[in-house]
C-alpha cells in the first residue's frame, strides 16, 4: 500500500495512538477527485488514482491509491459523474455521531426520502432503486462486502442494501450524481453476479428475491442498450455470459423483458427488428428513470 502525505510527524505525535480516519472516500473518477476531497474532515482517507500528484494539495488527508485497505469509520464510493455538494461538510460532521450500518443520502438533487426506517430491508422495494441513493457504509459492513466481492460492487448501494441491517436517512449529501444512470455493461453485470453468487446463501428470502430482481432488471437493460446500438457481437457475448454464469437470471430476463424482446432478438440471431423495437425502447426508458 502506498500512502502519500506531506505532513511531518513530531516525536510527540508518534507516541500518540493512531485513531482511525473518520471517513474513507473512494473517488472512481479522477477528474472530480480534488473537488470531492475538499470537504473531507482532517485525517480522512482519500482514495484516487495518482495519489502522489494529488497529495500536495491536501496536507490534512491520507491519500492512497486504489486497492489500499480502507480504514475510515465509514466508507463512501463516489462513482462516475459525482460532483461535490454544498452540504458535504454538514454530512461528514453528522457521521461522527452515527453508528448504523449504512447512512443513506440522495444521490440526485430531486430525490426525497420517506419516513426514516430502522431496518435497511424496509427501504428498497420494486419502486425504489439503489440508484436513487448514495451511501456511507460502516467499516465492519464494508469489510463484509469485500469478503464476498473482493472489490466495490457497482452500484455500491446495492451491496449495502443486500447485507446491511440498520440505516439512517439524511437529506444532506456529500455529493450528487451529475448524470442519469446508464444501462448496465458487462463490467457491472460481472460485478453484480459475482457478488450475488458469493453472498446469496446468506440472504433471507426477501433479500434474495430483491437482489435477484434488481440484477434481472439490469440484465434486461443491458440487452436493450446493446440492441439499440445494433452490436450483435456484444449481445451474443452477454447472452453467453448469462447462460454460463447464472441461467436463472437469463431465463427470468427473457420472460420479464417488455414484449419479450430478448426472445425476439435470440430467434433472429440478435439481428435488430421492428418487432423487437417497442420492448427495447420500453426497457431503455425504464433505465433512464433510475
Amino acid at each position: 500500500m502506498r500512502l502519500f502525505s506531506r505532513k511531518k510527524k513530531s516525536e510527540t505525535d508518534s507516541a500518540l495512538p493512531c485513531a482511525p480516519p473518520p471517513v474513507t472516500l473512494i473517488a472512481k473518477e479522477k477528474r472530480y477527485a480534488r473537488e470531492l476531497f475538499i470537504a473531507l474532515p482532517e485525517g480522512s482517507q482519500a482514495v484516487t488514482e495518482n495519489a502522489a500528484e494529488t497529495a500536495p494539495a491536501f496536507d490534512h488527508l491520507l491519500l492512497t491509491e486504489p486497492g489500499s485497505p480502507s480504514t475510515g469509520k465509514y466508507v463512501l464510493v463516489a462513482e462516475e459523474n459525482c460532483r461535490a455538494s454544498e452540504s458535504a461538510v454538514a454530512f461528514y460532521s453528522l457521521l461522527k455521531d452515527r453508528e448504523e450500518d449504512v447512512v443513506l443520502f440522495p444521490i440526485r438533487r430531486s430525490a426525497h426520502f420517506r419516513e426514516n426506517p430502522l431496518l435497511l430491508n424496509h427501504v428498497f422495494d420494486e419502486n425504489i432503486s439503489p440508484f436513487s441513493f448514495g451511501c456511507a457504509v460502516n467499516i465492519s459492513l464494508y469489510n463484509k462486502i469485500l469478503k464476498f466481492s473482493g472489490d466495490t460492487v457497482q452500484p455500491f448501494s446495492f451491496a449495502a442494501a443486500s447485507l446491511g441491517e440498520s440505516c439512517f436517512f439524511t437529506e444532506q449529501a456529500p455529493f450528487f450524481r451529475n448524470a442519469p444512470a446508464r444501462s448496465a455493461d458487462m463490467q457491472e453485470l460481472t460485478s453484480l453476479l459475482g457478488f450475488f453468487t458469493e453472498c446469496k446463501a446468506s440472504l433471507n428470502t426477501e433479500r434474495y428475491r430483491w437482489a435477484f430482481d434488481f440484477i434481472c432488471g439490469r440484465a434486461i437493460g443491458a440487452y436493450a442498450f446493446l440492441a439499440r446500438q445494433k452490436d450483435r457481437a456484444a449481445l451474443r457475448e452477454l447472452d453467453e455470459f448469462l447462460r454460463t454464469e447464472n441461467m436463472a437470471v437469463r431465463v427470468a430476463a427473457m420472460r420479464r423483458a417488455p414484449f419479450r424482446f430478448i426472445e425476439t432478438l435470440q430467434k433472429n440471431n440478435f439481428e435488430n427488428s421492428l418487432s423487437a423495437l417497442p420492448g427495447i425502447l420500453c426497457a431503455l426508458q425504464k433505465d433512464k428513470n433510475l
